[in-house]
């Protein structure tokens, strides 16, 4: 499955790309709402996993970009939070998520 993971933490998107791809995932990292738009427009993800929080966009914002454009609602998205408050959380799934990960994921 192709993957795009949106995330401004390196280390966080290292992780989560290693993670994918030792299940067999080919994962597409990048750290901004910007990059992410171009990987969408040339390619087709079947998931993306989205940080809420980007340095050049609202993750929010990025979401209801994602679904205006061609495939953009051939994918699922998966927002990754750090808020538990449930207004946020209703407003992650308005913005167009499937749905959302608190972070920091536990195991």
């Amino acid at each position: 499955m192709k993957i795009l993971i949106v995330e401004p933490d390196q280390e966080r998107c290292l992780f989560l790309s290693t993670q994918l791809r030792v299940f067999g995932h080919e994962a597409t990292r990048c750290e901004t709402a910007g990059v992410a738009l171009e990987h969408f427009q040339q390619q087709q993800f079947l998931l993306i996993l989205l940080n809420q929080k980007l340095p050049d966009m609202d993750g929010l914002d990025l979401c209801r970009k994602l679904r205006t454009l061609r495939n953009g609602n051939a994918c699922m998205i998966l927002m990754l939070t750090e808020h538990e408050e449930p207004q946020i959380l209703k407003s992650i799934l308005e913005a167009g998520a499937d749905d959302y990960l608190i972070t920091p994921i536990r195991a």
